[in-house]
């Protein structure tokens, strides 16, 4: 259970590259990289991809235009044999762990034999092949990468983290608002290799709060539970034929706290519904001092209304806190309809 270790991750079993006429291992020297074919090409093996999403901060649910940001790690990690390297001098004791940090400023290709310099490594990683898992189906635009690292490991095995930042788009059922429960969806998949040629993996099968990197919390709602699966998405490829895509989803259950739409929404309607029920204090015959208090009641709650506009979620149905409003000028009508029948009765008593 939880995090897997590198000696612990199956990636499967990565054929020799069949594009190539030579060994793809960078010990032969005679060797020949192709950035452009994956491992496991044209061999009838898709390469297997592990994937940790380790979300770090719920930065904002806004209900408003439907969205949330969120700051997330992500680490993937594969095996490409043909980035298998040694290191020259017999003075250093190296195991299959041992690794090498590639960083963008080296601009060569392995050359499989690294020399423990001060900056060890002369590769750039956007030369090297990728899995290219950076699409998402519900992405707002584009994320904003606030730190990366590469690791090389002698075995060839290749490891990825990024720190994100993303805004995604989710569709907020709204109905029981301020009392809601929503299911935040998190999306990341490859557009470039459907499951026949890379196969996507959970690096990590921690749930809940044990697969947040920090205790997670956001203002004003609980994290209740979070969830990770694989699943796949359809889409037909660049001939037109149909494909399955591996799709990593990591689902974030949060609920909202109500105290603060209570006690700056609910009670102030409440309040103004309070005034209102000292229309009914002065005699039948004040219909002036009755009808002057309803009158500043609806005014007042109609201005109320205008201020909740700006914080209330524009949805084409009706919430729950919308039906209180609603309710409020229902009953604000019903009031001065009663004023007026009965100073009218009143009047046609007096006639009569």
């Amino acid at each position: 259970a939880g995090t897997q270790s590198i000696s612990a991750v199956d990636y499967g079993g990565v054929a020799t590259n069949t594009f190539l006429t030579s060994s793809p291992s960078w010990l032969t020297s005679s060797s020949h990289y192709v950035a452009g074919y994956r491992p496991g090409e044209n061999s009838g093996v898709p390469d297997i991809v592990s994937i940790r999403l380790e979300p770090r901060r719920l930065i904002e649910v806004n209900d408003v235009e439907q969205s949330f940001e969120l700051e997330l790690e992500v680490v993937e990690t594969w095996k490409d044999p043909r980035l298998a390297w040694n290191i020259s001098g017999s003075d250093y004791h190296v195991d299959e762990f041992y690794h090498l940090q590639l960083s963008d400023y080296r601009d060569a290709l392995p050359d499989g034999l690294y020399s423990m310099s001060d900056t060890p490594g002369n590769t750039d990683p956007t030369g090297l092949w990728q899995p290219r898992v950076d699409a998402s189906l519900n992405m707002m635009e584009a994320p904003v990468c606030l730190d990366s690292s590469f690791l090389l490991y002698r075995s060839g095995i290749v490891y990825k983290a990024e720190q994100l930042k993303v805004k995604m788009s989710q569709r907020l059922d709204l109905r029981a608002y301020p009392f809601d429960e929503h299911h935040l969806v998190f999306t990341y998949m490859s557009t470039h290799y459907d499951n026949n040629n890379v196969t996507i993996r959970l690096l990590s099968d921690d749930t809940g709060d044990a697969s947040w990197m920090i205790d997670p919390w956001i203002e004003g709602w609980s994290i209740t539970d979070t969830q990770h699966e694989i699943g796949y998405k359809r889409m037909h490829d660049a001939t037109g034929v149909f494909r399955d895509y591996d799709v990593i989803v990591m689902t974030i259950t949060i609920n909202r706290h109500p105290d603060y739409y209570i006690m700056n929404q609910a009670v102030p309607v409440a309040a103004i519904m309070a005034m209102t029920c000292t229309a009914f204090v002065f005699e039948l015959s004040g219909f002036e001092k009755r009808i002057t208090v309803l009158f500043t009641s609806m005014l007042t709650l109609m201005a109320f209304s205008v201020y909740l506009g700006e914080s209330m979620p524009r949805t084409a149905y009706s919430t729950a806190m919308h039906l209180v409003i609603y309710i409020s000028y229902f009953m604000l009508i019903v009031a001065v309809l009663h004023v007026c029948v009965t100073c009218l009765m009143l009047k046609y008593h007096l006639l009569a």
